[in-house]
């Protein structure tokens, strides 16, 4: 998987998302946001117990018993939002949708 900073062409990214279906931005959060939307979704997954939540057995299968889940991160941080707005990410998703 590609790494690119975040000033990088927007076709590069696409290019790599075409050909690996991933890619890493470094930079996309400055670290003082980073941290606050890791340590809001840290502090969920720690009120969270590992494994499903019920549902069918397959279900139970294709989540495992090691995986925390839960949803609505952009109620835990509005950081999430600011990812949401972010010109890089908007170009990408206008790219490719």
């Amino acid at each position: 998987m590609d790494r690119f900073p975040k000033a990088t062409a927007r076709s590069a990214f696409i290019e790599a998302l075409s050909r690996d279906g991933a890619l890493i931005i470094e930079g996309m959060l400055d670290p003082i946001r980073l941290e606050a939307l890791r340590a809001s979704i840290q502090a969920e997954a720690a009120l969270r117990a590992a494994g499903p939540e019920g549902g069918p057995r397959y279900w139970q299968t294709f989540h495992g018993a090691n995986t925390k889940r839960f949803t609505g991160i952009g109620l835990l941080s509005e950081v999430f939002f600011d990812l949401l707005e972010d010109e890089v990410l908007a170009g990408i998703a206008d790219a490719l949708l």
